[in-house]
């Protein structure tokens, strides 16, 4: 989740931007669209991936799997189906999918990395340590925190392939007129600055807290109590941690921008994302916590003179947690499966990687990408960029165990009750806690 919403995938796409989704649907698929001729050759191997990728993606991705079949035109052929669905109805589907043979060959940017343990222990879903030993393509090709989020017990799953993280989004028109002229780097920094803008702009709030129930709240949540140098597991990751005195104090930060009027009251997420930018963009807020991928949304919606990005604050330390959509291999026959680690290496090469991010928004998860010409020259034309890259030394990402989903969908709604005020955020998170070792103890 990289940010998880849709524009977050799409986005995003983040969205995260919002988030870029991946789904299933029963009934007939969809087809992307792709027009390249069938290949009836005995000896090219057609091999079918799943996608859900929408606007400049989904244009994108169709540059990039034309560019794929050029050159692999002897051997191998991908097509790609466009699956409509979204998000978390997504990974149900998908099980099922995988468990009646009838999925495909590949599935790109699979927007639920905390659901990765789950589906891998379908026993369909190919590990890539041998590929990736025999082709010299080792783990730390990516940025160590992405590639974590599907590596279970030292075998690789998925490689991270759309990478996402967030900072602060904020209208520097309203900052001026608030005599704000340097953005905070703290959360007291935060908290003052927002003061003043809700004193200086009559209906505008400074901020907005990340409301609701979704993987969205929990993983923006997650800085706030790394940041308080907490923990969300041990070491074993068999107990929770999550509601002690450094996560109470990082829920707090928000649940006290919401008691002194400063932050936005109720929620502003809908079907298509949970960042909450359409308060944003209509002025109800001056900040908000987003992702690089929606900063073209913004841009539209108020000028790109009007839109700046800070770091994600510090309580006491820096922190920022990473989310990818994964692109993952599914069992098939030996000649499908070497098409498939094909496609896996040509989208995560370092130049064809760099094409796509520049043409998606998306932050990179191979570590030479940023150093490409094509990044490079993209990151000159737009600066801000600049503060989700510099993001990725902080980082930290999800426990990669199986019934992280199950956890965080308990913790989200303790959180979600916490900044309505309905409970005070340690027996929010103590509440979630309790559940969550409950969890874990049931295996």
């Amino acid at each position: 989740m990289m940010k998880h919403h849709k524009s977050q995938r799409a986005r995003r796409s983040l969205s995260r931007r919002g988030l870029l989704a991946a789904g299933l649907v029963a009934g007939p698929l969809a087809m992307m669209g792709i027009s390249t001729p069938a290949h009836a050759a005995s000896s090219v191997t057609n091999i079918t991936a799943w996608e859900g990728d929408t606007g400049t993606a989904a244009t994108a991705l169709k540059a990039q799997v034309a560019g794929y079949n050029k050159t692999y035109a002897h051997s191998c052929h991908v097509t790609t189906d466009f699956i409509a669905a979204t998000g978390h109805t997504f990974t149900p589907k998908l099980l099922t999918a995988l468990s009646s043979g009838s999925g495909p060959n590949l599935v790109l940017s699979y927007s639920e990395p905390q659901d990765m343990a789950e589906v891998a222990a379908t026993g369909h879903v190919v590990t890539l340590n041998k590929y990736m030993a025999k082709e010299g393509r080792p783990g730390s090709v990516f940025y160590p925190a992405m590639l974590k989020a599907s590596t279970f017990g030292n075998k690789v799953y998925s490689f991270p392939t759309d990478g996402g993280d967030y900072g602060v989004i904020y209208n520097k028109k309203i900052f001026a007129k608030a005599g704000i002229t340097a953005t905070p780097t703290t959360w007291a920094q935060l908290a003052a600055d927002a003061a003043k803008i809700t004193k200086a702009e009559k209906g505008v709030y400074g901020f907005y807290v990340p409301f609701g129930v979704n993987e969205w709240t929990v993983w923006t949540f997650e800085s706030m109590l790394w940041s308080e140098g907490g923990h969300f597991l041990n070491a074993k990751n068999n107990k929770a941690l999550f509601a002690s005195p450094a996560g109470v104090a990082g829920l707090n930060v928000w649940v006290n921008l919401l008691k002194d009027h400063l932050a936005y009251p109720t929620s502003l997420a809908n079907s298509s994302q949970n960042a909450g930018y359409p308060g944003f963009q209509d002025g109800k807020v001056a900040m908000y916590i987003d992702g690089s991928y929606d900063l073209g949304l913004d841009d539209k919606a108020l000028g790109t003179k009007n839109v700046g990005v800070f770091q994600f604050p510090k309580v006491k330390t820096y922190a920022m947690n990473t989310g990818t959509n994964q692109s993952f291999m599914t069992t098939g026959t030996p000649a499908q499966q070497t098409c498939e680690w094909d496609y896996l290496k040509y989208m995560t090469s370092p130049t064809v990687q760099a094409k796509w991010d520049v043409a998606t928004g998306f932050l990179p998860t191979v570590r030479a990408v940023a150093n490409t010409p094509t990044y490079r020259a993209f990151v000159a034309k737009d600066p801000r960029l600049n503060v989700f890259v510099h993001e990725l030394k902080y980082a930290h990402t999800r426990p990669s165990i199986q019934n992280y989903a199950q956890i965080s969908a308990e913790l989200g709604k303790q959180i979600e009750s916490a900044l309505m005020q309905q409970e005070s955020a340690k027996a929010a998170l103590s509440a979630a806690q309790a559940q969550a070792n409950q969890i874990l103890a049931q295996g």
